[in-house]
């Protein structure tokens, strides 16, 4: 079975010291068919060392992008270049790739088409988040149906199957976000130590829209604080004058807290339709292939 090593350079490292390590792994060395794509912006100092890597090897490939990247969208542009039967996406932020993807090609081999990779979290801090995403979804979710989650983890394994939909995929759907409309597809979880430096370049929020609603709220707090203190506690103003300044600041951050807040919710709603509409098409597109497939080579 031949594997992708699929790593997106969203900072410059020592590309040269991070694969010898890489290869110097029990994993790599248990898994001889395989091969690099590494993607990097093209003032990247990695650049020199990946063209004597692509003369000396005829398993190396670089993308070459012209701005600044997230881990998702460097996966998303190596999709047309993997000839292997899986696909790997690793971080080159962290230290333990091969662990990591040990772990997820034993959940591969026993059946799974995705797998994720999430953090492991204590009790304490896992309450913090679930919390957190309990408030989300009281104000979200009534509205867009489903919470977006805003992010893309840096660590995946997929199958063929997989990789053909997200090739098919708009190219600003959020996949995984609607990994549940995969049908026929076993997705798996492998969990890592929370502190492994991992995620930090790739949770963005969707959209400016939600940030100008949380600001708008923030500032609509802190003038009602204002206007509470200074009129229990001040004196030698003019009450007049800074009660209508107030009033105007509370009623311009309401209307931009409903305005971006509602944008964001309309956001979330249209990209889940849409890429939940073209995950199912494309699946059934796709599973019509497989049977067509399998219909003809059980003629021969």
């Amino acid at each position: 079975m031949k594997l992708s090593y699929i790593f997106p350079i969203t900072k410059n490292i020592n590309l040269e010291q991070f694969l010898t390590d890489f290869k110097n792994s029990g994993f790599f060395k248990a898994n001889k068919d395989y091969e690099f794509i590494f993607t990097l912006k093209k003032d990247d100092d990695n650049i020199t060392y990946l063209k004597t890597l692509i003369n000396a090897e005829n398993n190396v490939k670089a993308i070459v992008l012209d701005k600044e990247f997230t881990c998702g969208t460097g996966f998303r542009e190596s999709l047309e270049y993997i000839s292997g039967d899986a696909a790997l996406l690793g971080d080159v932020n962290i230290d333990n790739n091969a662990q990591i993807f040990e772990q997820m090609l034993t959940e591969y081999n026993s059946g799974a088409g995705l797998v994720q990779v999430k953090k492991d979290s204590g009790p304490f801090a896992d309450f913090f988040k679930r919390a957190g995403k309990a408030c989300y979804n009281f104000f979200v979710k009534a509205y867009a149906g489903n919470t977006d989650y805003m992010g893309v983890p840096s660590l995946l394994l997929a199958n063929r199957t997989v990789l053909e939909i997200f090739k098919a995929l708009p190219e600003k759907a959020n996949f995984l976000k609607n990994a549940s409309y995969l049908e026929g597809i076993e997705i798996r979880t492998v969990f890592i130590n929370q502190k492994t430096p991992v995620y930090k370049n790739n949770y963005k929020i969707k959209s400016g829209s939600l940030m100008i609603g949380l600001v708008s709220a923030l500032v609509f707090v802190l003038a009602l604080v204002a206007l509470i203190v200074v009129n229990c506690f001040a004196s030698g103003i003019n009450y007049a004058v800074f009660n209508i300044v107030m009033a105007f600041v509370l009623l311009l951050s309401v209307v931009f807290v409903f305005i971006g807040l509602t944008k964001h919710i309309l956001d979330v709603r249209m990209d889940r339709l849409n890429t939940g509409a073209a995950v199912l098409e494309v699946m059934q597109e796709t599973n019509q292939k497989i049977k067509n497939k399998e219909k003809k080579h059980g003629k021969n």
